[in-house]
C-alpha cells in the first residue's frame, strides 16, 4: 500500500510535470516565435528564388559554352583547310619556280 507522503510526492510531482510542459507550450508558441519563423520563411522563399536565378544562368552559361565550343571547332576546321591550300599553293609556287629555271636554262 502506497504511504501518504509517497502518494502527496507523486501528485506533486504530476503536477510539476503538467504546469512545466504547460509553461514550454504557451512559452514556446509567443509571436517571437512565429516571427522568427516568418522571417526564416520569407528568406527560404528570398533563398529558393535566387537559387532558381543562379540555376538559370548556369543552363545559360553552359548553352553559350557549348556554342563557344561548336565555334571554335568549326574555326579549327577552317583553320586546318586553310593551312592546307596554303601548303598546296606553295607547293604549286615550287613547282612553277621549278619549271620557269628549267626554262631558262
Amino acid at each position: 500500500m502506497m504511504k501518504k507522503t509517497d502518494f502527496r510526492r507523486l501528485v506533486f510531482l504530476a503536477t510539476a510535470v503538467v504546469f512545466s510542459i504547460s509553461l514550454l507550450l504557451a512559452g514556446g508558441c509567443g509571436p517571437g516565435l512565429k516571427e522568427e519563423n516568418e522571417k526564416l520563411k520569407k528568406e527560404i522563399a528570398g533563398l529558393s528564388a535566387d537559387n532558381d536565378k543562379l540555376k538559370g544562368e548556369v543552363s545559360k552559361l553552359r548553352g553559350d559554352a557549348s556554342t563557344l565550343h561548336n565555334q571554335m571547332a568549326d574555326l579549327n576546321m577552317q583553320i586546318a583547310n586553310l593551312q592546307t591550300q596554303n601548303q598546296s599553293l606553295q607547293n604549286e609556287i615550287d613547282k612553277l619556280k621549278t619549271q620557269l629555271k628549267g626554262k631558262k636554262r
